[in-house]
């Protein structure tokens, strides 16, 4: 569930806590840009399925089930509201949300303060385990700077 969790700690940051003084930094690890483009990824890499028709229909089938579109859990929507230190962390190994789904969101972000960690060779959600140091020191550094000042 980490992609779920870096998803909405990217999207409520954006939306509804940006500007509050409890929000203090954010750190995103292996977060996806939108569930529409994790899930065509998915259905081409993973699954080796064509992406269309399946994916529209399954866009259509959450609409009327869920009630919402998948293009609209897209944290590239909220990402440039993030005003708040921000630092992204992605694994170069990551075959579950694509490495390169980090850099629009780095892109994106509005924060005066953000930072992008690869950790080479971190499959998905592996990123602390694989580049433990690297990782520890980055989250250190952010957090030392906003939230012992």
């Amino acid at each position: 569930m980490e992609s779920a969790s870096t998803h909405t700690y990217t999207t409520c940051p954006g939306s509804k806590l940006t500007g509050t003084p409890q929000l203090k930094l954010v750190v995103a690890d292996c977060g996806f840009t939108d569930a529409y483009s994790e899930f065509m990824y998915q259905f081409h890499h993973r699954f080796h399925l064509p992406v269309f028709p399946l994916l529209p229909l399954a866009a259509l089938f959450t609409r009327a089930a869920a009630g919402y579109w998948m293009h609209g859990a897209s944290a590239l929507k909220y990402v440039p509201h993030i005003t708040v230190p921000t630092l992204f962390i992605h694994g170069t190994a990551d075959h579950f949300v694509p490495t390169a789904m980090v850099h629009p969101l780095f892109n994106a972000a509005a924060s005066k303060d953000k930072r992008l960690l690869l950790i080479p060779g971190a499959p998905h959600v592996r990123a602390f385990y694989i580049g433990a140091t690297a990782y520890r020191a980055a989250v250190e550094q952010l957090a030392e700077k906003y939230l012992r000042a």
